[in-house]
Parts: C-alpha cells; structure tokens; sequence
C-alpha cells in the first residue's frame, strides 16, 4: 500500500499566517498558494480583508 503522507509537508503547530489585502483578490490566492507550497505548513491561514468590497473575515 502507498503512502499517502510520504510527500505531505508537516504542519507547524504554533505557526498561524495573516493575509491581508484591500481589493487585491487575485493576490490573494496567490499568497494562500505560495503559503501552501512551503516545506513547513501553518496550522491556520487567517485571510483579513479590512475595508474591502466585501468586507470578509475568514479562517481557510
């Protein structure tokens, strides 16, 4: 059987990452995926989008 988890990164489990943008959502998911190709996860992604159409607060 293979595993699945051979080629999963870890997730640091004291490390939180903050996002933040105004009307910039394509930068966005730019950033969430740079995040996620890092050898070393963080256990929550916070996305803040302070003053944006529309205004979102969200935990990925």
């Amino acid at each position: 059987m293979k595993d699945l988890n051979k080629n999963r990164p870890s997730v640091a489990k004291d490390v939180e990452a903050v996002i933040t943008s105004f009307n910039q959502g394509s930068m966005i998911l730019e950033a969430v995926r740079s995040l996620c190709e890092q050898t070393l996860l963080p256990e929550r992604i916070l996305q803040l989008l302070p003053g944006s159409i529309p205004s979102v607060f969200l935990t990925l």
